[in-house]
């Protein structure tokens, strides 16, 4: 059903076709107003008006297409508008008809629900993940545009940038509590869509004496080609330090190989900690240097 609005001109598509039986649905070309009639019956009519036409009422988009004017006074009453096209010249074409809705509004038509992506997505749902404390979360998915709200383990985070297939939202801190698996919910008024994300504190965050970067390369021993994507877990183990209200010790600081297979972690200094790569199987426990950069394999004894 098509609506138009009470007292406001408009126009209308149609195509129109052959007749049968030698030439059923081939549009009709080149039509002028001349070689048609319009009839028109308005909401509680009890029949047809054949309304005057004249050149600009009718308009050839070709290929069998065409529009019609009407005008503000066709549309003066509101409820069903049925109208026909009939052939009066000598080019004979299926007879037309259709029903216009004429309202006094038009009416507002539900939003698509909103989406988020799989993590296995590319791009994924939600990124990264984990995030840390006061960072930006980049949300992906389908329909966020005009989202109303954003929130993180319940709580309202503000979105700073949107568009249809991405929000980015603030990680609030102190309010997102460190956590596993917070729920990310949008809103929009379709509907809303829901995620999962974790989030830790920002390393920058730990109270104490400096923080050291450790990181390093892996690679593959066979060819010797570095290893991407592997994951790295650092983990503070006797650290009695409380950062935002949480004990550090509990916490896990995350990290992957990038395309030359190395990976970057952030930790205290002077502070005993164990590092896991399950891919190579590796596990250490050692002290962090008073540093400010270290290889975890040549510059740590």
């Amino acid at each position: 059903m098509n609506y138009v609005l009470q007292g406001i001109a408009s126009e209308d598509m149609v195509q129109l076709f052959a007749p049968l039986p030698t030439a059923a649905g081939t549009p009709v070309l080149g039509l002028a107003e001349t070689d048609i009639e319009v009839r028109i019956r308005k909401a509680g009519a009890s029949g047809y008006t054949v309304k005057t036409l004249i050149p600009a009422d009718w308009v050839d988009r070709g290929g069998g297409n065409y529009s019609i004017q009407f005008s503000s006074i066709d549309f003066d009453t509101l409820g069903a508008f049925r109208y026909q096209i009939i052939a009066v010249g000598a080019t004979p074409f299926i007879q037309y008809e259709d029903i216009l809705s004429v309202v006094a509004s038009l009416p507002v038509f539900p939003s698509d629900p909103p989406t988020i992506n799989e993590q296995t997505d590319v791009p994924p749902g939600v990124s990264p993940d984990p995030v840390f404390q006061g960072n930006t979360l980049t949300i992906n998915g389908t329909d966020l545009l005009g989202a109303t709200s954003v929130t993180i383990n319940g709580i309202v985070v503000p979105i700073t940038a949107a568009s249809n297939s991405q929000l980015q939202v603030t990680v609030t801190k102190p309010d997102v509590v460190i956590g596993i698996d917070h729920a990310v919910v949008v809103e929009t008024p379709g509907g809303q869509a829901i995620a999962s994300v974790s989030v830790e504190l920002d390393p920058s965050d730990i109270p104490g004496s400096g923080m050291v970067n450790l990181y390093g390369f892996i690679h593959n021993p066979g060819t010797g080609s570095p290893y991407s994507g592997i994951s790295v877990v650092g983990r503070v183990l006797d650290m009695p330090n409380i950062g935002m209200g949480v004990g550090w010790t509990d916490e896990l600081v995350r990290a992957a190989t990038d395309g030359n297979g190395r990976f970057d972690l952030k930790l205290p200094q002077g502070v005993r900690v164990e590092i896991e790569i399950s891919r190579i199987r590796y596990r250490r426990v050692f002290q962090t240097p008073m540093v400010a950069s270290a290889n975890i394999f040549t510059e740590i004894p």
